[in-house]
């Protein structure tokens, strides 16, 4: 494995452990207001400042990639991530439970700008680049819930917490020796976007208000989901526990999202990003619903087709991340992007807990649907906006190919 394919290796393990980050909390929600002696509101605001961190931290995040390279942001994403999932297994209290996972939020907010940027700057075909990316990120969504919800059913939540921490420290070795990720100072594009035109930024704009309101969706509805399936899934798995039924359930719904990243990345392609994306999440649009009213297997189903197509377009989020921003500053465009979508994000962690707390778990899934039909409408104004209200084929963006570069060699399409 040489140059792009050595790169895209450990980045999409970096990619797969920070969501196995994130989701490690949700998972073990229950246990944890349990402990700490607090309801739905209080599980979700402690949630909330994870999720407002790792939106906080995107921006200068996506700064000090520019500026310093990748490949050091990642590494201190992993070592203080960890340290973080320590202290959070060490909590006492509610208020340090609080502040632990506040900080995890911060450093895990440290790679998506820098991993991003550094793929869509070096790998071709973009698209195809993008979907395996966040198939790594899928399978850490995935494997995280199974991993912390089955070593809390066996040793309890503090341990399991303990050695998830662990696994990040062991990947810090092939991130440090791998191939330099980007360029310390990356190189500017020959033919660079014009980030002064008003449609560049107009469309930076609609892309990154689109995405963020995908993300208050998600935010809301992952959030709650481990419970709400643990609680309803009709003795699916009624051998395990509650919080092993919920995790192993979350998991099969993010392996069927991982199908949808890579299929959305099969058929992603930049002169078309907007149109498909806005598709995508409208094919998403009716399960948060019937999420709110299924029980049993149909409720495990509509979870898993809402996983489908929402993981579908977040390749093709990216994408409209990249085509709308320069190329000398494109880890800033995905830290405004990321800081944005899990800032507005981390509203949807108190807001569906006070739904739940005064509705009844099973509501805080349809008011989630809001949010994402917005997102629908700017993916469309999008669309209208960058062809004039004009449909027909349009081209790559300018300094923006599909065909890869001297410096960044086509993946295998075999």
């Amino acid at each position: 494995m040489t140059g792009p394919r050595q790169l895209l290796l450990p980045l999409t393990a970096a990619h797969a452990l920070n969501h196995a980050y994130l989701l490690a909390l949700p998972v073990i929600l229950g246990p944890l207001m349990a402990e700490f002696h607090t309801g739905p509101l209080g599980g979700g605001t402690a949630l909330m400042g994870l999720y407002l961190a790792a939106g906080l931290g995107a921006l200068p995040a996506g700064w000090l990639a520019d500026r310093f390279g990748s490949r050091r942001v990642v590494a201190i994403f992993l070592v203080g991530a960890a340290a973080c999932l320590g202290f959070t297994a060490m909590a006492r209290n509610l208020v340090s439970l609080s502040v632990a996972i506040f900080f995890l939020g911060a450093f895990c907010s440290l790679y998506h700008p820098a991993g991003l940027a550094a793929i869509s700057r070096e790998c071709r075909p973009i698209g195809k680049a993008m979907g395996i990316h966040g198939m790594g990120g899928n399978l850490g969504l995935a494997m995280g819930p199974l991993l912390v919800a089955g070593l809390t059913s066996v040793i309890g939540w503090r341990p399991a917490l303990g050695i998830l921490a662990a696994s990040g420290l062991l990947l810090l070795p092939g991130i440090a020796g791998s191939k330099r990720i980007t360029a310390d100072r990356p190189e500017p594009a020959t033919d660079p976007p014009d980030r002064s035109s008003p449609a560049s930024r107009t469309g930076f704009l609609l892309s990154v208000t689109a995405i963020a309101l995908a993300g208050l969706c998600y935010r809301g509805i992952l959030t709650f989901l481990p419970l709400h399936l643990a609680r309803n899934s009709g003795g699916i798995l009624s051998s395990l526990d509650p919080v092993g039924a919920g995790g192993l359930l979350t998991t099969f719904c993010l392996l069927i999202g991982m199908g949808g990243q890579y299929f959305g990345g099969r058929i992603g392609h930049l002169a078309f990003a907007d149109r498909i994306y806005g598709i995508l999440l409208l094919g998403a649009v009716p399960f948060p619903f019937l999420m709110g009213y299924l029980k049993g297997l149909p409720l495990v189903l509509a979870a898993a087709a809402f996983a489908f197509f929402f993981f579908a377009a977040q390749p093709l989020g990216n994408l409209l991340v990249a085509q709308h921003s320069g190329e000398s500053r494109r880890s800033l465009g995905y830290g405004i992007s990321f800081s944005l979508n899990f800032g507005i994000g981390s509203l949807a962690a108190p807001a569906s807990g006070w739904i739940a707390q005064e509705a009844g778990l099973a509501a805080a899934f349809p008011a989630m649907g809001i949010p994402l039909a917005g997102a629908i409408l700017f993916s469309w104004i999008l669309s209208r906006t960058m062809t004039g209200g004009k449909t027909g084929r349009r081209e790559s963006p300018p300094g923006f190919p599909d065909r890869p570069s001297r410096t960044a060699a086509p993946l295998d399409d075999r």
